[in-house]
């Protein structure tokens, strides 16, 4: 395990335009209150990136909301 907002007892944000490929593919399918296993292959994570997490990625996700961006 690399990281858990859930051990944290913190939900995490995202912009969807700052994640890895395979979180832009699937979070926009899910609905609010989903709970869902994304099983994302290297070249949908960080394509074999030094320093970053290596190989194929498991991550829980539960949607908890969707968040208008915001204009800065």
């Amino acid at each position: 395990m690399f990281d858990s907002s859930e051990l944290r007892g913190d939900p995490a944000t995202f912009s969807l335009g700052g994640v890895i490929a395979g979180w832009t593919d699937g979070i926009p399918v899910m609905t609010i209150g989903d709970r869902v296993r994304f099983w994302i292959p290297e070249d949908l994570a960080y394509k074999g990136v030094p320093g970053k997490p290596a190989g194929m990625l498991v991550f829980e996700v539960e949607l908890l909301e969707i968040m208008a961006p915001t204009n800065h």
